[in-house]
């Protein structure tokens, strides 16, 4: 079954070179699907990654690529008004998913481990507080 869904992207992404360079090829697309399909590899396993690799090499290939670039003519104050709205936008949308991610994900691991590692000190404090009674009474008699 693997032999067969590589031989099907290979024959799938050499179909796409006969129309030019694919889109998928390219380094941006590529470096991206690579991370992608390797962060999925790495959590999920080899069929959800796989999945994920198909999936992103389809986009790439059916999606037109965005135009990112703002043109302003020169004076034309609504324009540059708008590409900065656009670009502060971006940063905004960007600042709020680094936030989300951090308060679910980093921020309640880091206190788990923090309380771990708390809990672990507490019972050290307490065996040694035991073994010095236990020390003394032995001490005493």
């Amino acid at each position: 079954m693997k032999k067969l869904i590589a031989i099907f992207l290979i024959l799938s992404l050499t179909g796409c070179t006969t129309l030019g360079v694919p889109e998928s090829a390219k380094p941006k697309n590529a470096i991206k699907t690579v991370a992608t399909t390797g962060a999925t590899y790495a959590i999920a396993g080899p069929v959800p990654a796989i999945v994920n690799l198909v999936t992103s090499v389809l986009v790439d290939e059916t999606l037109p690529p965005a135009d990112t670039s703002c043109k302003v003519e020169k004076g034309n104050t609504q324009q540059m008004w708008s590409c900065l709205f656009e670009e502060m936008k971006e940063l905004i949308i960007g600042g709020v998913i680094v936030f989300l991610i951090f308060t679910t994900v980093v921020a309640p691991w880091a206190s788990q481990r923090r309380q771990r590692r708390k809990r672990k000190y507490e019972q050290y404090k307490a065996e040694a507080k035991a073994a010095r009674v236990v020390n003394a009474q032995a001490v005493q008699k």
